[in-house]
């Protein structure tokens, strides 16, 4: 769960232009047995599947880390306000909204501030995949500037 974190923007986005490749990328072949011929699609050509594969490989390289965070996090709820708020009666979606949340939220904030400070950031997986293509739909910030 931690490795996609401590590997290179460089080395994830490659992986995953090879996933993605139209010819002989490991998508195509997962996809063709499900439609009963070989199929070359072109998933980093398109508008839409370009843009949800540069949100795939963003998503799966930082989860990893907001999941340690937020761990850590409810590790630190102390134990004894959890359960004195049973004992007073409140159901679990009670516990979770007046005592969890409320304890972990520096943290709820600390890592949705990373995030989009990463998400705007957001220039090596772009550059790779597409180079801002197809036709500038998926060119950030970042690429124009480059």
């Amino acid at each position: 769960m931690f490795i996609p974190v401590i590997t290179s923007w460089v080395v994830v986005s490659y992986v995953f232009a090879y996933i993605f490749a139209a010819e002989g990328g490991v998508a195509n072949a997962v996809v063709s047995p499900f439609v009963g011929h070989t199929v070359h699609i072109d998933w980093l050509a398109n508008t839409w599947t370009a843009n949800a594969v540069i949100w795939m490989v963003s998503i799966w390289k930082g989860v990893g880390w907001s999941f340690i965070m937020f761990l850590a996090a409810l590790d630190g709820v102390p134990r004894d306000l959890v359960e004195s708020s049973r004992v007073d009666g409140a159901n679990e979606r009670r516990v979770w909204r007046h005592v969890v949340i409320p304890n972990i939220r520096p943290t709820l904030m600390f890592v949705s501030v990373l995030l989009v400070i990463g998400a705007v950031q957001v220039f090596t997986q772009v550059y790779i995949l597409t180079a801002g293509g197809p036709f500038g739909s998926t060119s950030v910030l970042m690429t124009d500037a480059y």
